[in-house]
């Protein structure tokens, strides 16, 4: 019988960063045969994406395994519990989960855990007014009909949109932004399993967190990493590269562009030199 195991980069699992599987190599851990998916054992799900809905975050490496029946402790309609497994082959860690434009999806993930914060400059401000230009022209390019004025950018640090998020986060929300941005979501939720984003969603985001976004304060977390994962899942979304792509250039300078209110006024959040740790 044939199920997926999700380990950590160097082998071993994430339950206790000790057991190793290697591809051709048998695993065994003597466990109760009381019938129960949890308990002492081998855990592996019958699904490729399986394994995201319950330790494994990013990076991953993904691996099909084979067990034998009379090996089975116990198991429910997601996930088996084994004494003995057999590692069979290693699989693409995004394209043999089923995810659309799964190669894309990757490099953008793998480009988001790179990014570093940089405190606010002249320089750095001056590339983010350019990029949120192409932004804006690309949006009302989009969308002929609702036009996204542009007068000027406030730079906020954490500890300054802290005070005027409640004040800001209104306005944002109902900006016309928010009506582009609900166009490209439809596309993104159209082209994706809903079961497979959840379970992706979870386990990435825990990932990204705790390598990146460790330094943001709770208060702009929410917004913060909404930005990310609607730049992640529209990046795949070849048709509105333009739209997107100048957002997420400036998130990889370690900036947020919260969004673009109604009296054109872009809102864009970077660390101050105080708050980079």
């Amino acid at each position: 019988m044939k199920g997926y195991k999700m380990v950590k980069m160097d082998g071993t699992a994430y339950y206790d960063s000790k057991t190793m599987y290697e591809v051709g190599k048998e695993v065994i851990a003597e466990g109760p045969k009381d019938g129960a998916p949890c308990g002492v054992g081998l855990h592996i799900s019958q699904k490729p994406h399986g394994p995201l809905e319950y330790n494994a975050q990013y990076p991953w490496r993904l691996l099909e395994v084979a067990y034998e029946e009379a090996d089975v402790l116990g198991k429910d309609t997601d996930k088996v519990r084994v004494r003995k497994l057999t590692v069979i082959r290693e699989l693409r860690p995004f394209r043999d989960l089923g995810l659309p434009n799964a190669d894309k999806f990757q490099n953008v993930l793998e480009r988001i855990i790179k990014i570093k914060f940089e405190p606010q400059n002249d320089k750095s401000k001056r590339r983010i007014r350019g990029l949120v230009r192409k932004h804006i022209e690309a949006m009302n390019k989009f969308d002929s009909k609702r036009q996204v004025k542009f007068k000027t950018i406030k730079f906020y640090t954490i500890k300054e949109w802290a005070s005027v998020r409640a004040s800001v986060w209104a306005s944002v929300m109902d900006s016309v932004m928010d009506s582009v941005m609900d166009s490209v979501w439809a596309s993104v939720w159209a082209s994706v399993w809903a079961s497979v984003w959840d379970s992706v969603r979870a386990s990435v985001w825990a990932s990204v967190r705790a390598s990146v976004w460790a330094s943001v304060m709770d208060s702009v977390m929410a917004s913060v990493w909404a930005s990310v994962w609607a730049s992640v899942w529209a990046s795949v979304i070849q048709k509105h590269q333009d739209i997107i792509g100048p957002e997420f250039q400036i998130l990889e300078m370690g900036a947020v562009l919260i969004g673009i209110t109604d009296d054109g006024i872009a809102h864009v959040v970077m660390l101050g030199k105080s708050e980079i740790q």
